[in-house]
C-alpha cells in the first residue's frame, strides 16, 4: 500500500474511510482467497483496495484499544503503521478462517495481541490487567461522549458490571504508575543500570545475608507474578522501595491514611506468603 499517513489518527481514519471501497463481505472473500493462495494472486486493483481496508480496520482497532493517547512513548498512528507492516510482512492472513470469525474480528485480535506483546503487557501485571485498563478507558470515553462530561466511578462500574476493587485496579493499570517491575531501570550506578530489585534492602554483611536476600527477592518476584492485580502488595513494595505514601495517595486520589492502611494489608499478605 502506497499511502502513509503522517498526521493524527482520526484524520487518518477519515481519509482511509473515504478511500476504502470494500464492504466487510467483500473483504472477507478477498481475505479467504489471500489466506489460501497469498496476496500476490489478487488483481492489483483488488489488492490495493484490500490492503487499504486492512489498514483502515487496524486504525479502528488501535483507536478502540488506545484512543488518542501515547503508549510506551509511541503515537497511536505509529502503532497503526508498525502493526500494519508486521501484519503484511508476516502474512498473518494465512491463519484466517472465515468459518471461525469475520476478518474484522480476526484483525482486532491480531492488533490487540501485537500491542500487548510490544508493551510487555504479559509481564508482572499480566494481560488480564492490561485488558481491564483498556476496557476502563473505552468505557470512560464512551460515557463521556454520551454524557458530555467525565463519568463518575459509579457510572463506569455500572457500564462494565464491575465492583469497586476491580475498577480501582484498572485505573491503576491505566495510569501506568502503580505496578512494581523489579527489573525496571530506575537509574544508574557507575554506568550500570539500577533496578527496583537491586535496591531491596539487605544487610550485606555476609555471603549468607546476600544469598538470603536474593532468595527473598525471588520469592517476592513470584508473589508479584502470582498476584498481578493485588493493590495492597504493590503499595507495600513500592513504599519499601522509596515511594512515599503521599505520592501514591496523590496518584490514586485518596488520603494518605487510606494508603497507609493498604500498605499494612500488603505487609501482612507478604508476611504470610514469604
Amino acid at each position: 500500500m502506497g499511502n502513509t499517513y503522517n498526521y493524527d489518527i482520526y484524520a487518518a481514519r477519515r481519509q482511509a474511510a473515504q478511500l476504502s471501497k470494500l464492504s466487510p463481505e467483500q473483504a472477507n472473500e478477498l481475505a479467504e482467497h489471500a489466506a489460501r493462495y497469498g496476496l500476490d494472486l489478487l488483481q492489483s486493483a483488488e489488492r490495493e483496495q484490500f490492503e487499504l481496508y486492512i489498514y483502515s480496520q487496524i486504525i479502528e482497532d488501535v483507536i478502540y484499544y488506545a484512543g488518542s493517547r501515547n503508549i510506551n512513548g509511541m503515537e497511536p498512528l505509529d502503532w497503526v503503521n508498525e502493526c500494519y507492516q508486521q501484519f503484511m510482512e508476516s502474512n498473518l492472513l494465512r491463519g484466517f478462517d472465515p468459518n471461525k470469525s469475520s476478518l474484522n474480528t480476526y484483525l482486532s485480535h491480531k492488533v490487540r495481541t501485537f500491542i500487548m506483546n510490544k508493551t510487555g503487557a504479559d509481564s508482572f501485571h499480566g494481560r488480564y490487567m492490561q485488558e481491564n485498563a483498556w476496557a476502563y478507558g473505552k468505557a470512560v470515553r464512551d460515557l463521556a461522549a454520551e454524557l458530555g462530561r467525565e463519568p463518575s466511578d459509579r457510572q463506569v462500574m455500572a457500564r462494565l458490571g464491575w465492583k469497586q476493587r476491580r475498577l480501582d485496579n484498572a485505573k491503576m493499570a491505566a495510569s501506568g504508575k502503580s505496578f512494581v517491575y523489579l527489573d525496571e531501570e530506575i537509574g544508574s550506578d557507575n554506568g550500570s543500570a539500577t533496578t527496583y530489585g537491586d535496591i531491596i534492602p539487605s544487610n550485606g554483611e555476609s555471603v549468607e545475608d546476600a544469598v538470603c536476600s536474593k532468595l527473598m527477592q525471588e520469592k517476592l518476584r513470584a508473589v508479584l507474578a502470582a498476584n498481578p492485580d493485588d493493590r495492597d502488595i504493590s503499595i507495600a513494595v513500592r513504599n519499601d522501595c522509596g515511594v512515599s505514601l503521599k505520592t501514591m495517595a496523590d496518584e490514586m486520589g485518596v488520603s494518605t491514611q487510606y494508603v497507609s492502611r493498604l500498605r499494612k494489608n500488603g505487609l501482612a499478605k507478604l508476611g504470610a506468603m514469604l
